[in-house]
């Protein structure tokens, strides 16, 4: 990804605040279909290993298997509006 790239979130927790940070790795994949649009994706791959909300304690604990020690992506195409997957398992 270009160096100015930037994948972030903002989680909410529980009325205490917002929590923000970005994965500092990640990368993606597209195909276009010129003849048939709609046969076309777009696909975002994150190593949530990389995540920084600037809380290094915080980090760990999340990093941790009890939130996202797994292999996250997402697939987005037009016959589908975006589809998790943890682990190659797609989630709801």
């Amino acid at each position: 990804m270009p160096s100015d790239s930037y994948y972030g979130h903002i989680d909410s927790q529980r009325g205490i605040g917002r929590i923000t940070g970005n994965f500092r790795e990640f990368g993606g994949t597209f195909f276009y279909d010129q003849q048939d649009v709609s046969l076309s994706w777009v696909k975002i791959t994150t190593d949530t290993a990389s995540l920084d909300s600037n809380q290094s304690v915080r980090d760990t604990n999340i990093r941790s298997s009890l939130f996202l020690d797994v292999d996250m992506s997402f697939l987005s195409s037009r016959k589908v509006a975006m589809e998790l997957y943890i682990e190659g398992v797609q989630k709801p």
